[in-house]
């Protein structure tokens, strides 16, 4: 007779960790399963074991991506409530549904998500007053044409000051025109984060071209995961040089 699943402390933390967004196996060994002293690969046969099992209890589930080397997994609506519960989140800013289409860009938000708190809960670089994911800006709203939402809209306090940070990911799956609208739409201090230099430097001309004069930090994945949110250097479309972000 099989035994009956019971949730464990890590499995709880797994389901957190997913509750930004899709991991990639690599990225749930190193935040969860690695441990100083113990041998890799039984680690990682623990974690593979423990994953299956929380697949069959329906609480996340896996999927590939012919653009990404690994293994990808992601939260199920049966597993939302749960860490709302639990660690005192909105529902409704708990991604769970996901596209194929999408798979790589949504992988690359949910990164950004991650790092946005990470900088912010465990370094203590900054204070942050809210977090709301574009599932969670979506829920809230009505969906009408000419209303563009970020992948990530967060908001940075330092003291009496707080600035609203609209945070696109770039992974060229949108068109020049729908870049410009978002760009247009947004307010605040506006991030995007794109795949390469080569569409950084495309993304650049679209502002140029069609006389975006607001300003708009452009930087790359491998920047932006290289240094601390305070300590990245953005190209932007006001300067030739690259620039610290000032709501530090």
């Amino acid at each position: 007779m099989r035994k009956k699943f019971q949730m464990m402390v890590r499995d709880y933390k797994l389901l957190k960790c997913l509750s930004r967004g899709p991991a990639t196996r690599r990225h749930i060994y190193e935040e969860i399963y690695a441990k100083k002293g113990s041998k890799k690969e039984t680690r990682r046969r623990i974690m593979i074991r423990r994953l299956a099992k929380l697949e069959r209890a329906g609480l996340i589930a896996s999927t590939t991506c012919p653009t990404v080397a690994d293994t990808i997994y992601y939260l199920l609506p049966q597993a939302a409530p749960i860490v709302a519960s639990l660690y005192g989140m909105e529902v409704s800013y708990i991604p769970t549904n996901y596209n194929a289409n999408t798979l790589q860009h949504d992988l690359f938000a949910a990164g950004c998500h991650r790092k946005i708190r990470k900088d912010a809960e465990d370094k203590k670089l900054y204070k942050l007053s809210y977090v709301i994911p574009e599932c969670g800006l979506k829920k809230g709203s009505k969906l009408k044409r000419g209303v563009y939402f970020p992948d990530l809209l967060f908001a940075i306090k330092n003291g009496e000051r707080t600035d609203t940070v609209y945070l696109e990911v770039d992974c060229g799956n949108i068109s020049r025109l729908v870049f410009a609208g978002k760009m247009n739409y947004f307010s605040g201090t506006i991030l995007v984060v794109t795949q390469t230099a080569t569409r950084l430097a495309l993304l650049l001309r679209y502002l140029a071209a069609d006389g975006i004069t607001k300003p708009v930090y452009l930087t790359t994945l491998k920047s932006f995961f290289a240094a601390d949110l305070p300590a990245c250097k953005w190209d932007t479309n006001f300067s030739k040089e690259k620039v610290s972000l000032d709501i530090f």
